[in-house]
């Protein structure tokens, strides 16, 4: 087809109606732009040859591989009423991240059965395990170096002191029981033929970071469960869209407690069985949801008058959670955030950014400019106007980000 230069604007006149005038001049020179040249599009249905069948088309949709980018800088600014009307328009939300299944992949969420605590107390000790190790793969290491992996693992049975570690006594008894579980996976998968080379490696990890904190006790020992399982465990080893997915399902989890609360005071109730009617009613990408449904005393409130309508919940929660409150959310839990682990992630959003860069978006610009304008005006800056101004390249420590 073929769109002359002054067909655009008497095709939006039905769709905005009585805008005002330089809203429909925009798009007039827009369009005027785009269209200075014919866009041809050819389409072909095929359909079963059987009598009496036949193909329709009721939608065309067309993708468009920009292969270069030029700016062009308006003479206006739109206002914020317009910015809002397109939001509506042109954005919406990707449910496929909500999946409880995808989310597990993706190690967002981990259920109740696979728990670190879970059958803790059912293993054997860790040294008894590593001698038995050291003797079926008939591995002898470094006195140096087996009497500082011993240190370490004893330091973790006997629930001593480490710097970083939980001062009270249960909580890091609590602590070290998780690592103690992610050392018994890895022993694991050590048993058998030819895992000496490995286990020397593990050996030799555990004991380069005996005298460390207990975050560096946790980084080395989810390292080495990862290099020999080829699992994914620690948390510096997700990947950013990983992580990026647990910020969002924390903010889901906020807000889904905030209206369950509000449900309660509106039922004037506190009894547990509701929480699980509650998240049972929910499709909200919640592991809650599915303890929720293994509960049976949740179907009382289907015969009482709770006042809680699966569709009302679903229309609160998805009321907020829309695009500009997903953006504003990493944002504030990312980039203007102060926590710990926070610059790392960081780091890891801004070079899958870097990674990912257009073919066309400036391509006769430098790598450097390019790279600048992708992170700092299109990505990032591009949706501070919404949230606020910040300083994104810096960060916990006034780093360079």
């Amino acid at each position: 087809m073929g769109l002359q230069k002054d067909q655009p604007v008497r095709t939006l006149q039905p769709i905005f109606g009585d805008r005002d005038d330089f809203i429909m001049e925009m798009w007039g020179l827009l369009w005027a732009k785009i269209c200075s040249q014919p866009i041809k599009t050819a389409v072909l249905l095929r359909c079963p040859n059987y009598p009496a069948w036949s193909a329709y088309c009721k939608r065309l949709q067309l993708a468009v591989d920009c292969q270069e980018q030029v700016e062009e800088k308006l003479p206006w600014s739109l206002t914020d009423q317009w910015r809002g009307e397109q939001e509506r328009e042109y954005l919406s939300l990707d449910m496929s991240h909500l999946s409880l299944a995808g989310q597990r992949l993706q190690h967002v969420w981990k259920p109740l059965g696979s728990d670190a605590n879970c059958g803790a107390s059912l293993r054997p000790e860790l040294l008894p395990r590593l001698k038995s190790l050291l003797a079926s793969t008939k591995l002898v290491p470094a006195p140096r170096v087996k009497d500082a992996a011993e240190k370490l693992l004893a330091k973790l049975q006997r629930n001593e002191t480490a710097v970083g570690a939980p001062a009270q006594a249960q909580e890091r008894s609590a602590r070290y029981a998780e690592l103690a579980s992610v050392v018994h996976r890895t022993f694991d998968a050590l048993e058998g033929e030819n895992k000496g080379e490995l286990l020397a490696a593990v050996l030799q990890q555990y004991a380069d970071c005996v005298e460390d904190c207990i975050y560096r006790w946790e980084r080395e020992i989810h390292n080495m469960h990862d290099l020999v399982t080829g699992e994914t465990s620690g948390e510096g080893a997700l990947d950013a869209e990983d992580e990026v997915l647990r910020v969002l399902y924390r903010k889901r989890r906020q807000m889904a407690e905030s209206v369950l609360h509000h449900s309660k005071g509106a039922n004037e109730t506190a009894d547990m069985h509701f929480e699980s009617h509650f998240y049972a009613s929910l499709h909200f990408g919640l592991a809650e949801q599915l303890t929720a449904r293994r509960d049976p005393h949740r179907l009382t409130y289907l015969q009482l008058e709770s006042r809680v309508r699966p569709d009302a919940l679903q229309a609160k929660l998805f009321k907020d959670y829309v695009p500009a409150r997903l953006r504003q959310t990493i944002r504030e839990e990312v980039f203007e955030s102060q926590s710990s682990g926070t610059q790392a992630l960081r780091e890891k959003i801004t070079n899958w950014f870097s990674a990912n860069i257009p073919v066309g978006f400036r391509a006769n610009d430098t790598v450097e400019q390019r790279r600048e304008a992708f992170l700092y005006q299109f990505c990032l800056l591009a949706s501070a106007a919404r949230v606020g101004p910040v300083d994104v390249g810096k960060g916990d420590d006034g780093a360079e980000g």
